[in-house]
């Protein structure tokens, strides 16, 4: 997978760790959060934006004074978030649903598309025509 410039990578970043039953915690493994466990709750599209939105909980923190209002915390989070996301994508993991209809947006189908869209995207170009040669 090719690492967007600013893109948080996990175990590197950041890594996964067992929380409740099938949910799963994310520990900060270094940066200024380093050691934060935090763990996300719903995620949506905001139908009048088309903004994603997200709720998260601050599961532990060595920093007494952090706590879920900070932006700064908050726009990490998001960070994270997007880099799970497009792991999941690449890796056809990612499932939707509309909450409303119950329909699944994200099919196996859907992500093989989006696999071979970021594949064209991000491969190297290379020149087929003839190279010239100095003589």
């Amino acid at each position: 997978m090719v690492k967007i410039p600013g893109m948080l990578q996990e175990n590197v970043d950041y890594e996964l760790i067992p929380g409740d039953g099938e949910h799963w915690h994310i520990r900060v493994k270094q940066g200024d959060y380093i050691e934060s466990v935090i763990s996300f709750g719903k995620i949506s599209i905001d139908e009048n934006s088309d903004q994603l939105r997200f709720d998260f909980n601050l599961i532990f923190t060595p920093d007494p004074d952090l706590t879920v209002e900070d932006l700064t915390l908050q726009q990490y989070c998001g960070r994270i978030l997007t880099s799970l996301l497009e792991v999941a994508v690449n890796n056809g993991t990612l499932v939707a649903q509309d909450l409303k209809s119950g329909e699944v947006m994200a099919t196996e189908e859907m992500h093989e598309e989006q696999k071979e869209l970021y594949n064209e995207e991000h491969q190297s170009g290379t020149d087929d025509t003839e190279e010239s040669v100095n003589q």
